[in-house]
């Protein structure tokens, strides 16, 4: 805690940030009318933020919101670009206010403040938050997470303007996002939501951490309710605000039903398993030897590159066999998870656990996602 002294020496020595951020600035190849823009951003969250720490107590302090943002900016943006709404060589998508490349640290955005502020925290945040064992949990709830995060952090300059406290529905980019991010502050706090999303440590996982946290503070019962309806939102919302991602699942599902079905008969899913694991084997011995060629794996590099976009495509072939690596070991990995399955000991669980899946693949069924998320 904090002494008289302390306190009367922060209020004397306060730190420019105005000045921290024109020479962060001056670094960068930015537009005037960009750094202008960031400069004006700056000045609306020092005049409102007395305000929302009045309002709201379990918050950043000024002082950590205003470093935050700076440091995002310093770090995760190289290039901003303000554009006009009207222009011809927009990234912009159709229906979208800005564009963001998160592997080269891009972001255009059009001349509104409260998007460009919103694009740049975004800009700051990791695409997964939760590990990959968690079978579409690990996808649906990170990004759930991660926007309703990013809502949130937007509200000193989106609801306080220096003389109210006004929320405007229509400015927020989901409803849903942010009324689920405000109902997980109030359960287990802002601190530790911040933390889980700026969480480095892989070896940390929030997500569990999250769960037990729940069943300490309400109970077993309610925890596991409060998380089941947390899922729900997030792949329903997956589905409403992502739904290129969805092939993949529907894929999952498939595989996933025809796996239960053989399940039923343990001789057939013997078979199975057993001829799915001579095809991953074939595929392994076929990118080694792609690997080993040079010509085979220029080929390759032709073949993917072929009626893709240019977003997608791969640059060079040093990164198609970093990708073929990756590729071969996931099939090794997938062998590995078959032999497991194959144990008598594993069966039962394993089974549960599709069960479990499955049960989350069928949300992929629901064919009024906007009425089942108001639900």
């Amino acid at each position: 805690m904090q002494t008289k002294k302390e306190t009367l020496i922060n209020k004397i020595v306060k730190k420019d940030f105005n000045n921290e951020l024109e020479s962060i600035l001056e670094q960068k190849a930015f537009e005037e009318n960009v750094k202008s823009t960031l400069l004006n951003i700056l000045y609306k969250i020092e005049v409102a933020y007395k305000d929302i720490e009045t309002v709201k107590q379990d918050i950043f302090s000024k002082e950590e919101y205003i470093e935050k943002f700076i440091w995002t900016i310093q770090q995760q943006c190289k290039s901003i670009k303000i554009i006009s709404m009207n222009s011809e060589n927009s990234r912009i998508p159709e229906h979208g206010t800005f564009f963001i490349d998160s592997k080269n640290k891009e972001l255009e955005c059009y001349p509104i403040e409260r998007k460009m502020l919103y694009a740049i925290w975004k800009m700051g945040k990791k695409e997964r938050i939760i590990k990959s064992n968690y079978f579409f949990i690990d996808t649906a709830l990170s990004d759930f997470l991660n926007v309703g995060n990013t809502i949130d952090l937007v509200e000193p300059l989106r609801d306080f303007n220096g003389y109210s406290w006004t929320t405007l529905f229509t400015e927020i980019e989901s409803i849903a996002h942010c009324l689920i991010y405000q109902n997980l502050r109030m359960l287990v706090g802002n601190k530790f939501l911040n933390n889980w999303i700026s969480n480095q440590e892989a070896i940390i996982d929030y997500y569990d951490l999250f769960k037990e946290k729940l069943k300490e503070e309400y109970g077993p019962k309610l925890a596991d309710k409060i998380i089941n309806t947390l899922i729900t939102i997030a792949i329903l919302s997956e589905q409403k605000f992502n739904p290129e991602k969805m092939h993949i699942y529907i894929k999952d599902k498939e595989r996933i039903d025809l796996e239960l079905k053989n399940m039923q008969d343990k001789q057939k899913y013997t078979e199975t398993i057993t001829k799915e694991k001579l095809q991953l084997t074939k595929k392994i011995k076929d990118i080694d030897k792609i690997l080993n060629d040079k010509e085979l794996l220029k080929n390759e590099y032709i073949k993917r590159n072929e009626n893709v976009a240019l977003e997608n495509k791969i640059f060079s072939m040093r990164v198609l066999s970093d990708i073929m690596i990756r590729e071969r070991e996931e099939l090794y990995q997938r062998i590995q998870n078959l032999n497991y399955n194959l144990n008598p000991k594993n069966f039962v669980k394993h089974k549960k656990d599709l069960e479990e899946q499955y049960q989350y693949l069928e949300l992929l069924d629901v064919k009024d996602l906007e009425q089942e998320i108001r639900k």
